[in-house]
């Protein structure tokens, strides 16, 4: 728990998430059934990646093509390239790096600023 608070993981709901709202948005109105059915999608979809799509375009009597499976096969492989990359220590130290030169511009502006919020400070 120690290492979430210091964002040193990333949040897998978030993920789950992510892959919700990206396929039924918060911008308007959706169903419950819709909502419901795009998480029964993106649960799918984040276990199991193109494959789970795949397997229920087959299920639903839909003939999958070559280009179909090819297309979801680097979907796929792009996915696990991605999380090796993100996770190699190469790319962790630089994100470190990053996070303390932000944090450390934060911390001057704010000196520099001084106090800008006090609880109670502006009744």
């Amino acid at each position: 728990l120690d290492r979430c608070l210091r964002g040193a993981t990333q949040n897998r709901n978030e993920c789950f998430n992510g892959i919700v709202w990206g396929m039924c948005p918060k911008t308007g109105f959706c169903s419950a059934r819709t909502v419901e059915t795009a998480v029964f999608l993106a649960t799918a979809w984040f276990n199991d990646g193109g494959a789970a799509s795949q397997h229920l375009l087959t299920e639903m009597g839909l003939i999958v093509g070559d280009h179909t499976a090819a297309a979801l096969k680097r979907v796929d492989d792009a996915r696990q390239s991605e999380y090796v990359r993100k996770s190699s220590e190469a790319v962790k130290r630089s994100r470190k790096r990053r996070r303390r030169i932000r944090k450390g511009v934060q911390d001057e502006l704010a000196e520099a600023e001084g106090v800008t919020y006090e609880a109670g400070g502006f009744d």
